[in-house]
């Protein structure tokens, strides 16, 4: 399976101002794929990827967690299925 078959998209809310440092953190974790800043309810989004999807948790609790940038996530799982056809 290639690490891109599990993806998940973070959708992050950081304290007023601290985005471009989330951003930086974020960037320099194995599987973090990109992070960049959006508009609306949420201010950073970032793109995990990870042989598992348990292994993209792991990533969230034992890396992301402890960053002290942001207030609130949301997260959405993305596991690519093989076709059966």
């Amino acid at each position: 399976m290639n690490l891109n078959d599990n993806k998940a998209f973070l959708l992050i809310e950081t304290r007023v101002g601290r985005a471009k440092e989330a951003i930086s953190a974020l960037k320099q974790l194995e599987g973090v794929k990109s992070a960049d800043t959006v508009t609306g309810s949420y201010d950073v989004i970032a793109v995990l990827e990870g042989e598992s999807l348990a292994a993209i948790g792991d990533l969230v609790t034992s890396k992301i967690n402890p960053i002290p940038s942001y207030t609130l996530y949301f997260q959405v799982c993305y596991h690519h299925l093989p076709r059966l056809d």
